[in-house]
């Protein structure tokens, strides 16, 4: 387990229990862009006079998303909890090194928020490497984890597994949920390691993903740190004066944790555990594997059938909705396959919640080319019971051939949604009380209160694109113009880029075909940069631009900085 520090109680013993399996805690893709659409989007097609299409105002997501993919390894993630991720192989060590772990694909979040002392990451790495570094110490994580997928219990009274090894305790576990993945299934659960019996906080609560693939091959380990204001003891408050006591108690104390962190919605926690289990269900491990490539029969020629996830048009992740009400969710998508999409593909429910929506319904009454897009609707019904909900989505040829989105049609793309009752009464934390010594539940511990930090706001900048437009040059040749404005309240001194891409087919994964170097910009002021460029076919395209591409500029709103343009040409 990787922290910066070990808790320690004055005089404690070293809990006297099997040292645990835990280690907790790059080539990187550039961010999917999810912004504000400033024009009214148009369906392109490879026809010269393009069919238009009206579509809703984009609204910005609450948590934008991202894709990653490294060494055969993809996933979304969320500019909530962190929106950089970066790759890297991690070698393997020697059988008798004390952290001993095989070679493995590390991912690591570091801008990730809330800090903690567990380090953020996910891992994907070799079972039978691991197994051939490490034995039976190994073996024994693994049988654990496959009898609990066998068997499914609700809740474990025992040490939930987790890979890879290191020495230390599980001192306890909450908020046990079966997670699949695209090629496997796992747990996923929160916890505290440690190497004695310590006050359990925030500093070291981490949500954790314990999963296999299908075919056996590959171990996936996720830790991502958490928070929970009702965590008794945060930020090491709780001290003891009497070890004996302390350690009577310690099972008392641990399971009233457990109960208070059981009894916690996941959107209660910070960030919400949902979130987390978007990151692992869309997960793709696919390495040293051909990609199949779906096909449709009675062409002539083969074609390929996959999609792109472009914006979500209506209700984006993690929209709060009052019970029972009816709202239609809307997702924009990209035809990157080569056949056309005709009126018989139909958009199909895969797993999660349906809420209300049928279960497969027609894709479009158009046909979509390659290169087109298409807005994909479904009516749904907000739960009459307050939650988070998500449903999962993939699409389906004539010949039933499903298909999602990036990588090669492995994903899905799905609806997240918070069900509340806003006539319910609001939990409203209490006000500071003055230091008591009242014990937690179970144990004789006095609560040592701590001074709340001074937290100071610095006038920060704040760039953003308040313009983007193309206009017809000659022929097929138009003027981008990007005017990028400081709306914060502190001057953004030093250099930053701004980058301009033509089409969403590629997104930011292209080389951008204008960039334009900025030394600072103050407080207030504006600046429009223009540039020229071709397009080789007639057709409606979706432009983007991106200010502040590599995070140079410290901002009071690090997710504003992108906007697109739909065009016809």
């Amino acid at each position: 387990m990787h922290s910066a520090q070990t808790k320690r109680i004055p005089l404690l013993f070293v809990l006297s229990m099997l040292l645990a399996a835990c280690n907790l805690p790059g080539n990187s893709s550039a961010p999917v862009i999810q912004q504000t659409v400033i024009a009214t989007t148009v369906v392109p097609t490879a026809s010269p006079t393009p069919q238009t299409q009206t579509t809703p105002t984009l609204r910005t997501p609450l948590a934008p998303r991202h894709f990653e993919n490294f060494d055969g390894v993809s996933f979304y993630y969320f500019s909530v909890p962190g929106k950089k991720v970066t790759a890297r192989v991690v070698d393997a060590t020697s059988a008798t090194s004390p952290d001993a772990h095989p070679k493995m694909d590390q991912f690591d979040f570091p801008d990730y928020a809330p800090e903690s002392q567990v380090k953020p990451e996910i891992k994907v790495f070799s079972v039978q490497d691991y197994e051939s570094l490490a034995g039976n110490p190994v073996n024994q994580q693994i049988d654990k984890l496959n009898q609990l997928l066998t068997a499914h219990p609700n809740d474990s009274s025992a040490n939930l597994p987790f890979l890879p090894l290191e020495p230390a305790a599980q001192l306890m576990h909450a908020q046990l949920k079966y997670v699949k993945f695209q090629d496997g299934q796992g747990i996923r659960y929160i916890t505290e390691y440690g190497q004695q019996a310590a006050p359990l906080d925030n500093k070291m609560l981490f949500y954790t993903f314990q999963g296999i693939t299908d075919n056996g091959a590959y171990y996936v380990s996720a830790s991502l740190p958490l928070g929970d204001r009702k965590l008794a003891g945060d930020d090491g408050a709780v001290q003891d004066q009497n070890p004996a006591t302390f350690q009577a108690n310690y099972s008392s104390y641990t399971s009233n944790i457990e109960q208070l962190l059981n009894n916690q919605k996941p959107n209660s926690f910070t960030p919400n555990i949902n979130l987390m289990d978007l990151i692992i269900h869309n997960l793709v491990v696919n390495k040293n594997e051909a990609v199949p490539t779906p096909t449709v029969a009675g062409t002539g020629a083969k074609c390929t059938n996959e999609a792109s996830y472009i914006a979500d048009i209506t209700v984006p992740d993690d929209t709060s909705l009052q019970l029972g009400t009816t709202f239609v969710k809307m997702w924009r998508l990209q035809n990157i396959g080569t056949c056309t999409w005709t009126p018989d593909y139909q958009v199909v429910f895969i797993s999660g919640d349906g809420l209300g929506a049928p279960g497969s319904a027609p894709l479009s009454g158009n046909s979509v080319p390659p290169n087109g897009t298409v807005d994909v609707s479904l009516s749904m019904t907000a739960p009459n019971t307050p939650g988070t909900y998500q449903g999962f989505y993939k699409l389906r040829s004539p010949d039933g051939t499903l298909f999602g989105v990036e990588p090669a049609g492995a994903n899905p793309f799905w609806v997240m949604i918070n069900a509340v009752d806003n006539n319910a009464p609001t939990d409203v934390p209490a006000p500071p009380q003055p230091p008591t010594n009242t014990p937690v539940p179970g144990i004789h511990i006095p609560i040592i209160p701590i001074k709340p930090p001074i937290i100071i706001k610095p006038d920060l900048p704040d760039l953003v694109i308040s313009h983007l437009s193309l206009s017809a040059s000659v022929g097929l040749k138009v003027t981008v113009s990007v005017t990028i404005t400081n709306q914060g309240q502190g001057d953004a001194n030093g250099q930053f880029t701004t980058k301009w891409w033509p089409d969403s087919k590629s997104g930011t994964t292209a080389p951008p075909q204008c960039v334009w170097v900025i030394n600072s910009l103050a407080a207030g002021q504006s600046v429009t940069k223009t540039c020229q460029y071709t397009y080789q076919y007639l057709g409606t395209y979706t432009s983007h631009a991106y200010v502040d591409y590599d995070h140079n500029i410290t901002e009071s709103d690090e997710n504003n900085n992108t906007a697109s343009n739909s065009s016809g040409i």
